[in-house]
C-alpha cells in the first residue's frame, strides 16, 4: 500500500511537470512568434520609407527633342576649328549612373545629369557616400549608356503607384544589405534568367497587371535623353543620347554601347529583353533609327575579352548579318575596368605590348592554361 501510493505521487508529479513543461514550450513559441510578427511589421514599415537619394522619376513627358529643321539647320564652325587640321578630342562613351539598377544596388545614386556635371568639372559623392570626387580637367564629350533592360523596373520601381509593390520594396532597399545577396538578386529583380541562352524574360515587376512596363522604359528613356539635351553646350561640351545593349547568353559578354548621333532617337530603347541578338538589335535600328528622319546611331561592343569570341564571331552570319555589322559596329572598346581587350597574349599575341591588366570571363579561362 505504501509503495502503491509513491507510484501513485511519482505519477501526478510526472504529470504536473510535463504539464509545466508543454506550458513553457508554448509561451516561448509565442514570444517567437510575436517576435517575428513585429520584426516584419518594422521591416515592412522600413521598406516602404522614402529615403532622400532615391531618384525622383516621374513621368518625363514634357521633354521635346529639337526639331528637325532646327538640327539640321547650318550652324558656324566654333571657333576651336581650323580647316584642313584634325584634332584630338577626349571623352566617355561608357557610362553608368544610378538609372541602372546594378549600380544602384552598389549604392550609386548620381544620376545622368549628374554625371554630365561632374565630365564638365563639378564634383560628385561616389557610391560609398562619404568621398567626392573632380575629375582632373573636363571632357569635351560624354554619352550615359544604362543599361536599357532595367529601365522598365526603373521606372516603375520608383514610382508612387508601384513603389510599394513586394518585388519594388526588395529592389528599393537591396542596397542597404550585405554585398552578395545584391548580385543574386539583380538579375531576379531587374533582369531575370540574364545569362540564359534562350529569351530573356521581362522583369518580375512587370508581371504585374497594373505595371505598364512599356510607358515605364519610355519614360526612363526620356529621362536619359532629356539629360543629354539639357548638358550640351555647342562647341564646349558635346552629349550623345545612348544606352547599353547588355546580352549576356550563358556568361559570355557581347554587350554594345548604342550610340545615337544626335538628339533624333527611337521611341524606346532596343533591350536585350526584346531583341536578344545582335542581328535583332541591327535591324531593328535599321528599321527605326532612319537617317532621312534625322536618326543614326553605332554600336560599340565592349569587354570583348569576356565575350568568349561571341562579340565578333562571323562564323555562320549570313550576308546581310555582315552587311549590318559593317554599318553599325564601326569602333571597339578596347580598355574599361573589366580588363584590356585589345589584345590577348596568352593566345600568341605580343607579349611586349598585351601583358597588361588581362582578364578574363570564367568561361575563356580554361583556355589560355596553355
Amino acid at each position: 500500500m505504501f509503495e502503491s501510493d509513491g507510484w501513485a505521487k511519482e505519477e501526478a508529479l510526472s504529470e504536473a511537470e510535463q504539464a509545466g513543461k508543454e506550458k513553457k514550450r508554448h509561451r516561448w513559441w509565442r514570444y517567437l512568434l510575436l517576435s517575428v510578427v513585429v520584426v516584419s511589421l518594422w521591416l515592412v514599415w522600413e521598406m516602404r520609407r522614402v529615403f532622400p537619394d532615391e531618384p525622383d522619376v516621374y513621368f518625363a513627358e514634357s521633354y521635346n527633342p529639337p526639331s528637325l529643321a532646327e538640327t539640321r539647320r547650318p550652324k558656324p564652325h566654333c571657333r576651336s576649328y581650323r580647316n584642313g587640321q584634325k584634332q584630338v578630342y577626349w571623352g566617355d562613351l561608357h557610362v553608368h549612373t544610378s538609372y541602372s539598377i546594378d549600380a544602384y544596388l552598389f549604392g550609386t545614386r548620381n544620376d545622368p545629369s549628374d554625371a554630365y556635371a561632374f565630365a564638365q568639372g563639378k564634383s560628385l559623392l561616389l557610391a560609398d557616400g562619404k568621398t567626392k570626387l573632380t575629375i582632373d580637367r573636363p571632357l569635351d564629350f560624354m554619352a550615359v549608356t544604362d543599361h536599357a533592360e532595367y529601365f522598365s523596373a526603373f521606372s516603375a520601381c520608383f514610382h508612387p503607384k508601384y513603389r510599394n509593390l513586394p518585388v519594388c520594396m526588395g529592389l528599393r532597399n537591396l542596397s542597404r544589405i550585405h554585398i552578395y545577396p545584391r548580385i543574386f538578386m539583380i538579375g531576379l529583380l531587374g533582369q531575370r534568367d540574364m545569362l540564359s541562352k534562350g529569351k530573356p524574360k521581362q522583369p518580375l515587376v512587370c508581371w504585374h497587371s497594373k505595371v505598364n512596363c512599356h510607358k515605364m522604359m519610355m519614360n526612363t528613356w526620356k529621362h536619359i535623353q532629356a539629360a543629354a539635351q539639357n548638358a550640351y553646350k555647342r562647341c564646349n561640351f558635346t552629349t550623345f543620347v545612348g544606352y547599353e545593349w547588355t546580352a549576356t547568353p550563358g556568361g559570355s559578354h557581347i554587350h554594345r554601347n548604342v550610340i545615337f548621333a544626335n538628339a533624333h532617337v527611337p521611341e524606346v530603347a532596343y533591350d536585350f529583353i526584346n531583341y536578344p541578338t545582335q542581328s535583332l538589335l541591327w535591324r531593328a535600328l535599321k528599321k527605326g533609327c532612319r537617317k532621312k528622319g534625322g536618326c543614326d546611331a553605332i554600336t560599340i561592343p565592349h569587354n570583348t575579352n569576356w565575350s568568349d569570341g561571341l562579340a565578333l564571331q562571323l562564323k555562320g552570319d549570313t550576308k546581310e548579318e555582315r552587311d549590318l555589322r559593317a554599318r553599325y559596329d564601326r569602333l571597339v572598346e578596347i580598355h574599361q575596368a573589366k580588363g584590356n581587350s585589345e589584345c590577348l597574349n596568352p593566345f600568341g599575341d605580343d607579349q611586349k605590348d598585351c601583358n597588361f591588366e588581362i582578364s578574363f570571363n570564367r568561361m575563356s579561362e580554361p583556355f589560355t592554361k596553355g
